[in-house]
């Protein structure tokens, strides 16, 4: 009998079933998490020589200058802040609306992760 904490709720399920689902056939590389990770380390190794705290709280406050954001609603939306942050200072946004969406990840991250791939989504198919 399994616990509970490892059962899906009917709902959860369903809102699986509601997405929509594509396959690449074209085999062309999309951008993604791992590319913008590729970015986010040589970022902190080139310009931060390995200094990843100093990496964080340079792009953080690079990203809040940008944005006009002040903190994440709790410690998980600093979390994700920080994280978005990199990125953002990574790929040298500066574009608003683009800008304007991470803003939007950054709050819903924490809240609702369904919403936050959305978002994700979004924001690749604006790369």
């Amino acid at each position: 009998m399994a616990r509970k904490g490892y059962r899906t709720s009917a709902r959860v399920l369903e809102r699986f079933t509601q997405g929509n689902l594509v396959l690449a056939m074209d085999h062309r590389e999309h951008p993604g998490v791992y590319a913008l990770a590729g970015l986010v380390k040589e970022l902190i190794l080139t310009r931060y020589k390995g200094d990843r705290t100093r990496a964080i709280a340079e792009s953080t406050r690079n990203f809040r200058t940008r944005t006009g954001m002040r903190k994440g609603a709790n410690a998980d939306g600093e979390h994700v802040l920080q994280e978005v942050a990199l990125w953002a200072e990574a790929s040298n946004e500066k574009e608003p609306t683009r800008l304007d969406l991470m803003v939007q990840m950054i709050r819903t991250k924490p809240s609702d992760p369904y919403r936050y791939q959305q978002l994700l989504l979004r924001y690749f198919e604006g790369t």
